[in-house]
């Protein structure tokens, strides 16, 4: 595992802010749960984690290695659709 370090990181999709300014530092081997409410970034956030998307500004880091720059096909780490059902459903529906 790594130390994980969001500094100040945002996510924008043309003029809108979808994730405010967020500082966030979660340690080598803790267990961490992201909870709120529909619309407030918990999925922007995890997928910024998982290398799905590129920070706006600000810098994410593992392990003090500032990961913002690096070829994004060659970091995703790992990600679980959560609807993943609804997912499968949709493709055996278009394969049939």
């Amino acid at each position: 595992m790594a130390r994980i370090t969001l500094d100040n990181v945002t996510k924008s999709w043309g003029d809108t802010r979808v994730l405010q300014p967020m500082t966030l530092s979660i340690e080598d081997g803790e267990f961490v749960a992201v909870l709120g409410p529909s619309g407030c970034g918990k999925s922007t956030t995890l997928f910024l984690l998982a290398g799905l998307y590129a920070p706006t500004a600000g810098q994410i880091s593992f392990d003090g290695h500032n990961v913002n720059r690096i070829n994004r096909a060659r970091f995703i780490t790992h990600c679980v659709c959560a609807a993943f059902g609804a997912v499968a459903g949709v493709l055996i529906d278009r394969l049939l």
